[in-house]
């Protein structure tokens, strides 16, 4: 026989197929190191996505409790503002209130001797009678 014979001999026919089981053990290898490569990516991503989170949420704990902090030292000083203005208002009405007391007492009391008021002989105003119930 001849090698020219257009049908394929046993052996090549052997050979064909043992080649063709080889590619496919290949693919399929190849196809689970695929997988599996593909697999490690999706866990380091979602490790990355769990660990952005994490920074994030700490940024955003630490930003609340600076922001809170900041609220909190305003607002002292809001209260301390507050707590001068009052302090200033009263000293400043306890002044006025002297100042009235005086002006009430000259216009509602006549002069009682020889041009002297009820003021000019008495504390003239409620800190000095204050002022004397303090040295008494």
């Amino acid at each position: 026989m001849s090698n020219n014979n257009p049908q394929a001999s046993p052996e090549i026919l052997k050979q064909i197929q043992a080649t063709e089981r080889q590619v496919e053990r290949k693919l399929r290898a190849a196809e689970r190191e695929a997988a599996s490569i593909v697999e490690d990516a999706r866990i380091q991503s979602e490790a990355l996505l769990a660990k952005t989170q994490h920074s994030l949420e700490e940024r955003k704990t630490a930003l609340i409790a600076e922001g809170i902090k900041q609220a909190e030292k305003e607002g002292e000083h809001i209260m301390s503002n507050a707590r001068e203005k009052a302090h200033k208002l009263k000293h400043d009405s306890m002044l006025r209130l002297d100042q009235a007391v005086d002006l009430v007492l000259e216009r509602i009391l006549p002069s009682v001797v020889e041009g002297k008021t009820i003021r000019d002989q008495q504390p003239a105003t409620s800190s000095e009678l204050n002022a004397k119930k303090l040295k008494a």
